[in-house]
């Protein structure tokens, strides 16, 4: 047989005469194809209705048990669901069924289960089925009335002011999570640091919203609804009290719904600072290099930029000014760093060194810090769920890029996102987008905000990543998609 790939299941099965006995589906070591027939009903109820119509009934069947004589005929109930069209009729798990509709029925291995299945999905709905069943020692006929089957699970919608997902509670799902009715929004994924992640009590997956803001919420389109209300009517994010299920427990929590703007990042005020990089001298490190008992900090690098008269690679400072380096375990990583941040920008200070193993004094002349990484713009895309922030000196030095190096770094990427799924990375410089060249974040804002109205069906990333430059295709829906009919 020919294989059955992504690329070609769906076409359709034919046999020597060319004849269409099946579609194409998959491989599984044979290649497996789904009926003609039952491929004709389904094209036929699509044509017609758009939406495929089944029975359901609320029982779940098995084959015969292995030991049943084989002039035992039937269908074994393995089970029955509450509050369901079965359980109305009375039927009981361990009854077995001998005929539908006045047709005798015989399910003994699991290869005949699917058609009967198949039998039964196929049935009108509201259309009362008579069945024959045996019960012990007694045969029952009784009559159900199928419903309309339910998505077994709801479509996932995105709530952004909350950091989740979220879908409606399926006749299933409410039956499994013992619940009187389907009213709620059932929890899907939660952002990590998102406003339902962060709320005491956080919400979890499986929690079934309720009410929000004092209002029930029955549905999530009831639920974006509210949102969009609480957040135009105050300035995000909006704290509100929100109660849902865990459970048998009716819980509450306060979610601050919304999304935060972009602020400022706080300005620390300007320190001393030594273009250096440095490790601790630990106690096996002075005595390998012949000064044992010595504390200090080693000289590890001079940044770009830096005083090639001044310090050395390999120089141990171990006072600056009066102040000695008490530096000989890893938690001291900081002290000479500390130390230096006592000092105004500009100022000079006398450094202590053994410069191989000999003492000396080196004078040297303090820089301003440069930003760190809390004290950079961020820019956080809501539609493509990606946080990007600007470029700094240490980013530069630490990636070994020329100091004319611009653009906006990718800090976080939402997993399941659009740039996620587009292949955007943390740490992916953003170099242009869509032809426009990206210097910082604030260009990159001013690129993107226009595309949440125009909504183009692609936006492209120019992107350095490493020593490599690639293009980055995000195809992102806009809008939100309605739930497909099953």
């Amino acid at each position: 047989d020919a294989q059955i790939f992504p690329g070609n299941s769906g076409g359709p099965l034919v046999n020597l005469d060319g004849e269409i006995v099946g579609i194409n589906e998959l491989v599984m070591g044979l290649g497996a194809a789904i009926p003609s027939d039952l491929a004709r009903v389904v094209a036929r109820q699509l044509i017609e209705k758009k939406k495929v119509e089944r029975a359901w009934t609320g029982m779940t069947f098995q084959p015969l048990l292995k030991d049943s004589p084989q002039t035992m005929t039937g269908v074994l109930v393995a089970g029955v669901l509450p509050g369901t069209p079965a359980a109305a009729a009375g039927v009981q798990p361990g009854d077995r069924i001998i005929e539908v509709e006045q047709r005798p029925v015989t399910v003994r291995f699991d290869t005949q289960l699917p058609a009967f299945t198949n039998e039964l999905l196929q049935r009108a709905p509201g259309k009362p089925l008579a069945i024959r069943l045996v019960r012990g020692t007694q045969t029952l006929v009784l009559t159900l009335s199928p419903i309309a089957r339910d998505a077994s699970r709801g479509k996932e919608r995105e709530f952004k002011e909350w950091g989740m997902t979220g879908r409606r509670v399926t006749r299933v799902e409410a039956i499994e999570l013992q619940r009187a009715d389907t009213r709620g929004v059932l929890v899907g994924t939660l952002r990590p640091g998102g406003p339902a992640d962060k709320a005491v009590p956080a919400l979890r997956r499986e929690d079934v919203i309720v009410s929000m803001a004092g209002k029930p919420v029955e549905s999530p389109e009831a639920l974006a609804k509210a949102t969009a209300e609480i957040v135009k009517a105050g300035k995000a994010p909006v704290p509100t009290i929100v109660a849902f299920e865990r459970g048998a427990e009716k819980l509450l929590t306060v979610v601050e719904v919304g999304i935060r703007p972009p602020q400022e990042p706080p300005q620390e005020a300007r320190r001393g600072w030594l273009p250096v990089s440095t490790q601790v001298l630990s106690p096996k490190l002075a005595t390998a290099l012949g000064i044992k008992g010595r504390k200090g900090a080693r000289v590890t690098q001079i940044l770009p930029d830096g005083d090639p008269s001044g310090l050395r690679v390999g120089d141990v400072v171990t006072k600056v000014d009066d102040a000695l380096v008490e530096a000989s375990e890893p938690q001291d990583a900081d002290v000479f760093d500390a130390l230096l941040r006592a000092y105004k920008p500009g100022s000079k200070a006398v450094v202590a060194v053994l410069r191989d193993g000999k003492p000396m004094e080196v004078t040297v002349t303090l820089r301003e810090a440069p930003r760190v990484e809390n004290e950079l713009r961020v820019y956080e895309d809501v539609a493509l769920e990606f946080r990007a922030r600007d470029v700094s000196y240490l980013d530069r030095v630490k990636r070994r890029w020329p100091k004319e190096t611009t653009g906006a770094l990718v800090s976080q990427v939402d997993p399941g996102g659009w740039a996620s799924v587009g292949g955007l990375r943390t740490d992916d410089l953003v170099l242009a987008v869509d032809g426009k060249t990206v210097r910082d974040v604030k260009e990159l804002e001013q690129t993107l905000r226009p595309m949440k109205e125009k909504k183009p069906d692609e936006v492209v990333f120019f992107v350095r990543r490493g020593v490599q430059t690639l293009f980055v295709e995000m195809q992102p829906t806009w809008v939100e998609p309605k739930e497909a009919s099953r």
